[in-house]
């Protein structure tokens, strides 16, 4: 199955959302080798369009605010 336009959506370890991007044309299986990351899940936005979510796996790298 191919996408026209996907969303990666990064996230850290906790699930709070980092940052977001899109690629062309992209097949799920496209997405390989995670390192410190893994593939969290795929889910649809408001506006129907999917989006994957990746997931940072080290705690250490999430972010804190004061």
């Amino acid at each position: 199955l191919t996408h026209k336009n996907m969303i990666i959506q990064i996230e850290d370890y906790r699930g709070n959302d980092l940052c977001s991007f899109s690629i062309d044309n992209i097949r799920g299986y496209d997405i390989k080798d995670f390192k410190d990351c893994n593939y969290a899940d795929m889910d649809e936005d408001e506006n129907g369009d999917l989006y994957i979510r990746v997931q940072l796996e080290k705690e250490d790298l999430t972010l804190y605010s004061n």
